[in-house]
């Protein structure tokens, strides 16, 4: 008897773990397989995980006043088989509800307010229900378990063994499950614990149950068998028109997308050029639908560069003048994504002089695609040092106190329109002032949802005056692309950045902005406030931009 107590509680435990387990990886895989819909801003996050922890809160609650009118764990079971059959069942309706809730086209301006709303009831309807079968698990097993005298022992048992089985998933899930095998199958890895506890459940402890059980075995064999194939077939979480690849990295869905845009095809004076329409691929990232992190031009990339992006404004920097013509030009690029900023600098520096790129990509799947489908392999050999799964600021943290860059280009971002808080912050300008060579220049990208009166770009640029080691900072917009600028900052009484008189043909434009559009930031009529690693508000800042218009 004694024996049989002690299997029967091992069982509880084990049960009790892999619960935990799903929960966890079906609140991360929530996130990432709405997130080509949706993004994964914090609003989208905070929809997540209070739609998870409500759910449970429910499943306590509704399994406690069920658990003390059953003497075994039958009902229990036969709702794990339940939950199993719909979490298959959302593996391949759950994108299309997405889809419908997010139309296409939608247009950054309406984006956000339709990605909490869409976001919120995606959850609830798609996540929310299994959740609350798993929330479940753990007053039905203190039921099953408890013995008189110890049930403050029994439940801490039992749910310190549900909370390791999170803690297992917090990792299995974000730093391996998602890149292995996609977030679908991770879900679909979220039916099949519940759908084997379940069965096992009605198999071995309850003889009543039997028919229930094979009738259950049924109708999982068909609903896992399509779950199976689903995988398989490496299904896309959602598609674009020109789409040509899609994959999931440790940090996001990362499609490459082809279509014909427009470019800027060079003339003898830059406003005479002529827009012209060409096959450009795309990269871009979760629910974004109008930006890029990184384009390529083709067969045309020699001629048009990129077109008139703003990574030609940023490549304009190697031909600033500066105290002693450097004979190697040396780069730091803070957020390489798929070089594209390499490969315009490679075409256009000054005859003769060296190219060294220290490239940093947190993401190593969108070098991956990039290699593959942008063409980086052709930009990789001796000038190029790329550091790949690094946070640019770790990697900047890290730099020699000797190394100097002539060019210090920061064009990172995090959930396609955010920029990552910590390459934001006074601090960090502080480091990256520190290496810059004599004569050296930051550059960053912003696009200004609004425009030189956004609140996030002057919060930037005042952030930038501030920082020791920098001096007064130069706004240059890109009148081909509204919203895109460039802020460019260097040592002290520098002055405006100024360009050597040989500027080649196909730099004209962005030379003409720099030279007639450049706007010098004043901090007092700015009113602006200081981003600290501390205190950073850049994701209500970006957040009201979006909202704003």
């Amino acid at each position: 008897m004694t024996e049989r107590i002690r299997d029967a509680r091992t069982a509880h435990l084990a049960v009790a773990g892999v619960s935990g387990l799903a929960v966890t990886l079906l609140e991360f895989a929530a996130v990432r397989f709405m997130a080509p819909s949706f993004g994964q801003s914090n609003y989208v996050w905070a929809n997540v995980i209070g739609v998870i922890l409500l759910a449970l809160a429910l499943g306590y609650w509704l399994g406690g006043r069920i658990a003390d009118r059953s003497e075994t764990g039958l009902r229990l079971y036969v709702a794990y088989v339940m939950a199993s059959v719909y979490v298959v069942a959302i593996s391949w309706l759950g994108g299309p509800l997405c889809e419908w809730l997010v139309p296409r086209a939608v247009g950054n301006a309406r984006l956000l307010p339709l990605a909490f709303t869409g976001s919120l009831v995606a959850t609830v309807l798609l996540f929310g229900p299994p959740t609350l079968v798993l929330g479940m698990t753990s007053p039905f097993l203190v039921r099953l378990d408890h013995r008189e005298g110890a049930a403050g022992s029994t439940a801490g048992r039992i749910f310190a063994t549900g909370t390791l089985g999170s803690l297992v998933g917090c990792y299995l899930g974000p730093l391996w499950l998602f890149q292995a095998v996609g977030s679908r199958a991770t879900i679909l890895l979220c039916a099949a614990a519940p759908a084997a506890l379940g069965l096992a459940g009605l198999v071995l402890g309850a003889r009543e149950a039997k028919r229930t059980a094979a009738v259950a075995a049924v109708v999982l064999v068909g609903a896992l068998g399509l779950a199976g194939y689903a995988a398989a077939a490496e299904v896309p979480l959602r598609v674009h028109e020109g789409q040509l690849a899609e994959l999931e990295s440790g940090y996001q869905s990362v499609r490459v997308v082809e279509e014909e845009a427009p470019a800027l095809e060079p003339a003898d004076y830059p406003m005479l050029g002529q827009q012209v329409s060409v096959p450009v691929r795309f990269l871009r990232h979760d629910e974004d639908g109008e930006t890029y992190q990184s384009v390529w031009l083709g067969e045309h990339t020699e001629r048009l560069l990129t077109g008139g992006r703003y990574y030609e404004h940023l490549a304009l920097g190697a031909w600033f003048r500066r105290p002693r013509a450097p004979a190697t030009l040396s780069v730091l690029v803070v957020g390489y994504a798929g070089g594209s900023v390499h490969r315009v600098l490679r075409l256009v520096k000054p005859e003769g002089v060296k190219l060294e790129i220290l490239g940093v990509e947190i993401d190593p799947g969108v070098v991956e695609a990039s290699r593959k489908w942008l063409d980086l392999g052709a930009l990789e050999g001796d000038e190029l040092e790329l550091v790949t799964g690094e946070d640019a600021r770790t990697v900047v943290n890290a730099l020699p106190d000797t190394r100097r860059f002539d060019l210090i280009l920061v064009d990172a971002y995090t959930r396609t329109t955010y920029v990552p808080f910590q390459v934001a912050s006074v601090e960090f300008f502080e480091r990256a002032a520190k290496h810059l060579a004599e004569g050296g220049w930051i550059g960053v990208n912003l696009h200004s949802h609004v425009g030189l009166r956004g609140r996030l770009l002057r919060a930037l640029a005042t952030t930038m005056e501030a920082a020791d080691g920098l001096g007064d900072v130069w706004l240059v917009p890109n009148p081909l692309f509204p919203g895109s600028l460039v802020l460019w900052a260097s040592a002290p009484g520098a002055g405006p950045p100024r360009l050597r008189p040989d500027v080649p043909l196909s730099l004209l434009t962005p030379a003409f902005s720099l030279e007639r559009l450049t706007v010098r930031f004043d901090p007092d009529e700015a009113k602006s406030h200081v981003l600290t690693d501390d205190l950073s508000d850049v994701d209500r800042l970006t957040d009201a931009e979006l909202t704003s218009r």
